[in-house]
């Protein structure tokens, strides 16, 4: 199986040497990349193998009537799993309670039996009806009215005003 997937991995590495060779390095990249694609079939194949190999002693055990090794073994896996399941649970639980918590505190007695994919639609959906409160801008002044008109202005303030205006027309 390996042995037919080599001879592509060689020549994808030739054409990546033709185009790169520009580098100094190209060459131990692509010799690394060849050898990773190795290990990494030889991983999957190693496991194949293994649970191949598991299975057939699983098949004799049963053929011989040997149960008290099988559920021995099977006893062995579960023990190790458990661990898992109570992370799993635990997990579960306090995503819960978080979800639950986003909820408004007159419904989550309704909701506290859904699973945790519901809960997180739930909490999606009234996320979404909420309506955003828009922050206020950057270098506002808050809530002052807006200047006057410079024709509104009287005495002094009007000549500034005037002189501000024509300023104005005058850099645009």
């Amino acid at each position: 199986m390996s042995e037919e997937k080599t001879p592509s991995v060689e020549t994808e590495v030739e054409t990546v040497e033709k185009n790169e060779a520009t580098s100094p390095d190209v060459g131990l990249v692509a010799e690394s990349k060849k050898y990773r694609l190795r290990a990494q079939d030889a991983e999957k194949e190693r496991d194949a193998l293994k649970a191949k190999i598991e299975e057939i002693d699983n098949l004799k055990l049963k053929e011989n009537e040997e149960f008290k090794t099988l559920s021995e073994k099977q006893e062995s896996v579960i023990s190790e799993l458990k661990g898992y399941k109570e992370k799993y649970l635990d997990i579960e639980k306090s995503t819960k309670e978080e979800l639950l918590l986003k909820l408004p505190e007159d419904r989550r007695d309704d909701f506290k039996d859904e699973s945790v994919k519901t809960l997180r639609g739930i909490v999606g959906m009234l996320d979404e009806s909420k309506p955003l409160e828009a922050p206020p801008a950057r270098g506002s002044v808050g809530n002052q009215p807006p200047p006057k008109h410079w024709t509104e202005y009287e005495g002094d303030e009007a000549k500034q005003a005037y002189e501000a205006q024509l300023n104005n027309i005058i850099k645009r």
